[in-house]
């Protein structure tokens, strides 16, 4: 331009000033960190970039630089942008931070009990959704609740997802936790109310690592244990094994785990045996029934009844012994029966009672009479008789005794058997005065019965002479 209204001779100079350039730092699409400083403006020519250093957030994890294109210009967290073709271009950069995986564990504490599918899985530490696991209580065991590694309880469903701390996932294990289930074994007394007992009569086992201690059966006074069994009708008994000589039973598992169980110790009452004897000569007599069997506690003797076999013979009583010298006693027998009592509050013990029999003794009368022809015997006449037993076939035994008569009397004789067969015989041939006339039973054989008073022999003598003798009056000398 004129200077004054006149151009004048100048010499004019050109200035140049540097461009500034803005070059900017940004996290890729606005997550995961931070860039520090997030700008930076510098001279085209002579500035020097001081650069942004990349921060990832928790949770995320710092990768790289790269430019608007998207490629990777840097992989450390401190990037500074380099000169093009000796000149800073204004560019924006991108620290990119991609966002963390976690592993979340699920496992069954102990390692026993049941499973817990699935037992991991990877979520996004930010975004991600765990899934959670499920647990499945194993045969025996039942799921209890969830805890984590410091035994927290986290969850008490069979499915269990973690929740978010902080908003995050975090990495963590965590635990099913299973409790072993239990058992009852009842161990019952069976039998007559107080036949014994069972102690203890319960106890709870473990169903898999449980030991049973088991119980003891104890019968009281006047019973019998007789075993242990699965049923109370005592069919089925225990493996012989499992019970000792004192009654313990100790069970064992059948199959792979404890089972509630009831296990009966059988009681009965004992028995005792009453024995009744016959006592007296062969075949004298018999006793019905020779035995029976009672309860000790609550047994009723039925008793037995003694019965002679014969008139031969009668029945004596029954006896404490067998010798037969202590009677039992008389209000336990009524017409030959016994019925044996126990005292009051005591058992009912082995006992053997005796029925005595003995012969049926009787007399048998020897009668003299006389025909009246000659006036009555002499009362200092003496008559003699054999009296001979006689057998079953009606021979004569060696069984004999000899007896006498004064005038017309008689002789009893005691002490015979009832049902025995004698027979009487008159000695003859000694005496010239009296013949032997008559006899009431024929032959003089008897069959003695029961009613002595029908046991008699009457032998009828007529006196032939008085005092004279003649050439027929002779008798035998017996009384040498």
């Amino acid at each position: 331009a004129k200077v004054n209204g006149v151009n004048v001779e100048a010499t004019y100079l050109a200035v140049f000033e540097e461009v500034d350039v803005t070059i900017l730092y940004k996290v890729k699409d606005e997550i995961g960190g931070t860039v520090t400083p997030g700008s930076e403006t510098v001279k085209v020519h002579s500035g020097v970039a001081a650069g942004s250093t990349a921060k990832a957030e928790t949770g995320y994890t710092f990768v790289r630089w790269e430019d608007a294109s998207g490629n990777q210009v840097s992989t450390d967290l401190h990037f500074v942008p380099q000169k093009e073709n000796n000149v800073i271009v204004g560019n924006t950069y991108y620290a990119v931070c991609t966002e963390n995986n976690v592993t979340i564990n699920y496992a069954v504490k102990g390692g026993v009990g049941g499973s817990v599918p699935p037992g991991s899985e990877t979520v996004k530490v930010h975004t991600g959704t765990a899934q959670g696991s499920t647990a499945t209580a194993g045969d025996g065991y039942t799921f209890s609740h969830w805890e984590d590694a410091s035994e927290n309880v986290v969850g008490t469903n069979l499915h269990f997802v973690p929740e978010k701390v902080n908003n995050m996932n975090v990495s963590a294990t965590y635990y099913a936790v299973f409790t072993e289930n239990s058992a009852t074994i009842n161990y019952v007394a069976v039998g007559p109310q107080g036949s014994g007992t069972v102690k203890p009569e319960s106890e709870t086992v473990k169903v898999h690592t449980g030991t049973a201690a088991g119980s003891t059966a104890t019968a009281n006074d006047g019973y019998e244990f007789l075993g242990w069994y699965t049923d109370q009708e005592g069919q089925n008994a225990v493996p012989a094994t499992w019970v000792d000589a004192n009654g313990n039973i100790i069970p064992q598992k059948v199959g792979t785990m404890w089972e509630n169980t009831t296990y009966y110790a059988i009681f009965v009452e004992k028995e005792v045996t009453i024995n009744y004897v016959a006592v007296g000569p062969q075949g004298s007599g018999v006793v019905d029934p020779t035995s029976e069997v009672v309860k000790v506690h609550s047994g009723v003797a039925q008793g037995s009844t003694a019965t002679a076999s014969s008139n031969v013979y009668k029945f004596v009583g029954w006896y404490l012994d067998q010798d037969c010298t202590k009677p039992v006693p008389a209000e336990w027998v009524k017409d030959g029966k016994i019925v044996p009592q126990k005292e009051a509050g005591k058992m009912w013990q082995a006992a053997t009672y005796y029925a005595k029999f003995e012969y049926n003794l009787t007399s048998l009368t020897i009668d003299k009479a006389y025909a009246a022809n000659y006036g009555n015997i002499d009362e200092f006449q003496t008559f003699i008789f054999d009296v001979v037993e006689l057998d079953a076939q009606g021979k004569e035994t060696a069984n004999k005794l000899t007896v006498t008569v004064h005038g017309d009397g008689q002789v009893v004789i005691d002490g015979l058997t009832v049902g025995k067969s004698y027979k009487v015989t008159e000695q003859t041939g000694w005496s010239w005065r009296y013949n032997n006339t008559g006899v009431s039973h024929t032959n003089g054989i008897i069959t003695l019965g029961a009613d002595a008073s029908a046991n008699k022999v009457t032998f009828t003598n007529t006196r032939t002479e008085t005092q004279w003798l003649d050439g027929n009056s002779w008798c035998n000398n017996i009384f040498k």
